[in-house]
């Protein structure tokens, strides 16, 4: 029937869902609020893009909206999936560069213990 959940199963903080470890670009709020401004003005460029030049071509009405409501559609998962690529990186770039300075920080302390113990 079911099974138990174990402690991988449980969800720790910062993953969200259960048996997952690691952050979620969900989770990082510049780019849940970066990605979510351009899919939305992506979305509306490649709408209104698309409906005007429909116009122009004297489409009827009814079809400029379709084919604009189809653009818009196809722009926006185009541009979520542009950026989440992206940010995917960003946030790799910013966890190494944190580790790096983390780092720099503990050789440094331990280069100080080293030369205070070697003077006393």
């Amino acid at each position: 029937m079911g099974a138990r959940a174990t402690s991988d199963d449980a969800a720790t903080p910062g993953t969200g869902a259960p048996g997952r470890r690691g952050l979620r670009l969900a989770d990082h709020p510049r780019a849940t609020r970066q990605i979510r401004t351009v899919r939305s003005w992506v979305a509306l460029a490649g709408f209104g893009l698309v409906l005007v030049l429909s116009l122009r071509a004297h489409t009827p009405l009814e079809d400029a909206l379709s084919r604009a409501l189809a653009a818009g559609t196809g722009s926006f998962v185009l541009a979520w999936a542009t950026m989440v690529v992206a940010w995917r990186q960003l946030a790799r770039a910013e966890i190494e560069r944190a580790r790096r300075r983390i780092v720099a920080a503990l050789l440094e302390l331990e280069a100080a213990e080293r030369g205070g113990s070697a003077a006393g």
